[in-house]
C-alpha cells in the first residue's frame, strides 16, 4: 500500500532538513547555540516567549523549555502553517525542496491504490459491524454486561467475526479483493483448513491502527467462557502496536495508558485521552512513539499484582529514559477496572485515581526500598542495590528524580551520584560555550570534583 505523507516526512524530509538554515523559521528569531551540539533557541510558537523553545536540525519539531508553563511541542509543519497560512500542498513542496528530497508519489496508480485501500478498510469494518448488530449473544455481552449503548458500539467500530469461512464469503459477495484480505490477515490463506478454528473466530473485533496510517489490524476479544490456557485477546498476524490503540492527534500531552482496548475506549467515552498498549507494559517502540510526538507526561494504570508492578517499573525506565515522565496508578486486586467504573457511571472515581497518581520516581524508589530493607544486613546485596539505585536515578526525568530521592533519603539512602552529575554539568556548560576555567570552578563548587577536559580549541 502507498506510503503516507507523514511517513515521507518522518523518513525522508525531517532527517535531511535544517529548518533554520533554510529560513523557514525566521519569524521565530532563531539563535544558534554555542558548543558541540547543533541546535537553535527561538521564540516558542505556542506561548510566544522569546528564546524559550529549542529546535535540533534533523528532528520534526520545536519544544518549549518552559515545562511548568508551556512545554508544548510544535511540529515544523504547524509552525510554518501558523505563521504563513500556506496550504498543505505548498508546505509539502517547501519542506521537500528545503530538504532536497522528492515529493511523495502522487501518480494515478498511487491514488487508485489509496482508493482501493480505503474501500477495503470500510468494507471490512462495515461487514463485521453488521455481523455484530445481528448477533444477539455478542450484543448482549456489550450492552448488558459491558453497559455500552448501541451508539457507543457503532462509534467505536466494534464488529463480530463469525468464522473465517463466513467472513471470506461475505467479503467475496461484497466484491472485496480476497488477495488483499489475505495479505492483511483479515482472513487466513486459502489453504487454511475450513474445519480448523482461526484465532479471531467467534470473537468481538476492533481495529488497531498502524503508525502514521489509517490501515489497521484486527483484534479479537473473547466474550464467552474460554479455556484457562487461551488468551482473552488475539491479534491478527502482523499487528504493529507501536501506535497505542485509540491514539488520536499529534498534540496529546498527558495520555492515560491502560492495558486493554475496552478500558481505552471507556476513557474515550468519558472524554479522557485514553490509549491501550496491549499488555502490562509500554514497550520500547511505544516509548519512542510518545517521545517523537513530544509527550512530556503520561499516566499509566497498572494492576497491583507482581506482573502489573513489574510492567510499571519497565514502563518507567523505557519512557523516562527518553524524557517522558510517567505517573503510575496502581489498582489493587479485586477493585474495578476502568471499564467497570465507566459501566457503573463512576467517572468521579476515575478522576480521583488520576489525581492520586504517583510519580514514576517515587513508585520505583518504594519498590527498591523493600529490597534495601530486606537485605539491610547483607553488605554485598546492599552494594548491588546502591549501584542499581544510582543507575535508575540517572535515567529518571528531573521531577521523578526528586521524588526518587525523597523516598530513599528518608531512610538514609543517598543514590545521588555526584560524579555523574558533574559530568552532565560539564557537558551542558561546554555546549553553552563556557570557558574551561569557569566549568572547573563551577564543578568544584557544586560537587567538589575537578574534571579533566580536552582543550575546547582542539
Amino acid at each position: 500500500m502507498a506510503g503516507t505523507i507523514a511517513e515521507h516526512l518522518g523518513n525522508s524530509v525531517y532527517p535531511n532538513l535544517d529548518a533554520v538554515e533554510s529560513q523557514l523559521l525566521d519569524h521565530l528569531s532563531p539563535v544558534a547555540s554555542q558548543g558541540g551540539v547543533r541546535s537553535y533557541s527561538m521564540t516558542c510558537p505556542a506561548c510566544d516567549k522569546p528564546r524559550e523553545a529549542y529546535y535540533y536540525p534533523g528532528t520534526s519539531g520545536i519544544t518549549c523549555n518552559r515545562k511548568k508553563n508551556c512545554g508544548e511541542f510544535t511540529s515544523i509543519w504547524d509552525a510554518i502553517q501558523q505563521h504563513s497560512g500556506s496550504s498543505n500542498r505548498d508546505i509539502l513542496n517547501t519542506l521537500c525542496g528545503a530538504a532536497g528530497v522528492d515529493l511523495p508519489k502522487s501518480d494515478r496508480d498511487n491514488k487508485q491504490e489509496q482508493r482501493t485501500e480505503q474501500s477495503f478498510i470500510q468494507s471490512v469494518k462495515g461487514l463485521l459491524q453488521q455481523e455484530l448488530l445481528n448477533h444477539k449473544p455478542a450484543m448482549d455481552y456489550l450492552v448488558v454486561n459491558r453497559k455500552f449503548t448501541k451508539d457507543d458500539i457503532v462509534k467505536l467500530g466494534y464488529g463480530y467475526y463469525p468464522g473465517h469461512k463466513r467472513v471470506r464469503e461475505l467479503l467475496s459477495d461484497a466484491g472485496v479483493d480476497i488477495t488483499l484480505a489475505e495479505q492483511y490477515h483479515v482472513i487466513p490463506k486459502s489453504n487454511f483448513p475450513n474445519n480448523k478454528r482461526y484465532k479471531l473466530d467467534g470473537r468481538i473485533t476492533g481495529q488497531w491502527v498502524h503508525p502514521d496510517s489509517q490501515y489497521f489490524s484486527l483484534w479479537g476479544r473473547a466474550f464467552t467462557q474460554i479455556p484457562d490456557d487461551e488468551k482473552k485477546y488475539h491479534f491478527s498476524t502482523g499487528t504493529d502496536k507501536t501506535r497505542p490503540y485509540g491514539w488520536s492527534g499529534r498534540h496529546i500531552q498527558r495520555p492515560v495508558c491502560v492495558e486493554g482496548v475496552f478500558d481505552a475506549d471507556s476513557l474515550k467515552l468519558m472524554g479522557i485521552n485514553g490509549c491501550a498498549v496491549g499488555g502490562n507494559t509500554i514497550n520500547n517502540n511505544q516509548a519512542a512513539f510518545f517521545a517523537e510526538r513530544g509527550v512530556l507526561e503520561l499516566f499509566m494504570f497498572i494492576d497491583g499484582d507482581h506482573a502489573g508492578v513489574q510492567g510499571g517499573l519497565d514502563s518507567i525506565m523505557r519512557c523516562e529514559s527518553l524524557g517522558t515522565t510517567v505517573f503510575i496508578i496502581s489498582t489493587p486486586e479485586g477493585h474495578d477496572d476502568v471499564d467497570a467504573m465507566r459501566a457503573a457511571s463512576n467517572q468521579t472515581g476515575i478522576h480521583r485515581l488520576l489525581q492520586s497518581a504517583m510519580l514514576g520516581g517515587e513508585f520505583y524508589a518504594k519498590s527498591l526500598l523493600k529490597e534495601f530493607l530486606t537485605y539491610r544486613d547483607d553488605n554485598k546485596r546492599i552494594a548491588q542495590q546502591m549501584r542499581k539505585a544510582m543507575r535508575i536515578r540517572s535515567i529518571l526525568t528531573p521531577a521523578s528524580s526528586v521524588a526518587f530521592d525523597n523516598v530513599l533519603l528518608a531512610y538514609g539512602i543517598n543514590a545521588f551520584d555526584p560524579s555523574q552529575a558533574a559530568l552532565e554539568l560539564v557537558a551542558r556548560m561546554r555546549t553553552a560555550g563556557v570557558s574551561e576555567d569557569a566549568i572547573n570552578r563551577r564543578s568544584h563548587e557544586l560537587y567538589g570534583i575537578t574534571v579533566l577536559l580536552e582543550s575546547m580549541n582542539g
